[in-house]
C-alpha cells in the first residue's frame, strides 16, 4: 500500500485526472457559499476543460441533502430565536427539528439547484454511480474501517474502489488514511502535505492489498 498523495488546487502545475470522485464537503462548499467555493468552482471548470469526468455516489447525495437540511434548520432556529434545552440530550438543531418545523421542500429545492450548478460547471460530465452490491460494498467498507478510515469516508472510498477510481476532490483530512489515493484539495489542512510535481498513485484494490499484506 502507498500513502495518499495530495495535490493543491492552487498548484499551477496540477495534473488533472481522467476521472474524479466528488466528496460531499467539496460540493457543500459551493451550495452553502463557504470559504473555498471559488477554488472548487475554478477546479471544476478547469478540470472540465482538460477532459476530466466527475462522479459521485448515492452516499454523496444523501449526505449532501442532510448537510443542506441541517444548515437550513440552524438558520431558521436563529431566525426564530430558538433556545437550546440543556436537559435534552440532542443537538440544538435536532431539538428544533422536533418542534415539527418543515424545511424539507426548501432542502430539496436547494439540493436540485446545486446539482444543476454542478452539471453546468462540468459540462454535463457529472455521473451518479449505482448503489454498490450489498455484500461487496460492506466488504470494501469494512476493509477501509479496519485500517482506521472513518465509517463515512470508508463508504465513499468503497464506492471509489469498486469502480476503479482513486482520485477524490475533498476538504477532509481523514482521506489521508486511505491508501493508494490521490487527494485534490484547496484547504491548508490537506495542502500542507502536497508537493508540487508529485506523481499520482496508481489504482489498487483495497481487498487485494489487504489480503497481500496479511500473507505471511
Amino acid at each position: 500500500m502507498s500513502d495518499a498523495v495530495v495535490f493543491s488546487l492552487s498548484d499551477s502545475n496540477i495534473v488533472y485526472p481522467e476521472m474524479i470522485y466528488l466528496d460531499t464537503n467539496a460540493i457543500a462548499e459551493i451550495g452553502l457559499n463557504r470559504r473555498y467555493k471559488n477554488d472548487i468552482m475554478k477546479f471544476l471548470l478547469d478540470a472540465t476543460a482538460n477532459d476530466t469526468m466527475f462522479i459521485c455516489s448515492p452516499h454523496t447525495y444523501e449526505e449532501l441533502k442532510q448537510t443542506i437540511h441541517v444548515n437550513l434548520l440552524k438558520q431558521e432556529m436563529v431566525r426564530q430565536g430558538f433556545q437550546h434545552n440543556s436537559n435534552i440530550n440532542k443537538p440544538d438543531w435536532k431539538q428544533f427539528e422536533d418542534t415539527k418545523v418543515n424545511v424539507g421542500p426548501t432542502t430539496i429545492r436547494l439540493f436540485n439547484g446545486l446539482v444543476q450548478i454542478l452539471k453546468s460547471a462540468t459540462a454535463n460530465t457529472l455521473y451518479e454511480l449505482e448503489e454498490l452490491p450489498s455484500s461487496t460494498g460492506q466488504a470494501l467498507t469494512d476493509a477501509y474501517i479496519s485500517i482506521g478510515v472513518a465509517p463515512k469516508d470508508a463508504k465513499h472510498s468503497a464506492y471509489m474502489n469498486f469502480h476503479g477510481v482513486n482520485d477524490v476532490l475533498t476538504l477532509d483530512a481523514g482521506y489521508t488514511k486511505v491508501p493508494d489515493i490521490n487527494i485534490y484539495a484547496p484547504n491548508y489542512g490537506l495542502t500542507q502535505h502536497s508537493v508540487s510535481g508529485s506523481s499520482p498513485n496508481k489504482f489498487n484494490s483495497i481487498i487485494h492489498t489487504n489480503n497481500a499484506s496479511n500473507t505471511p
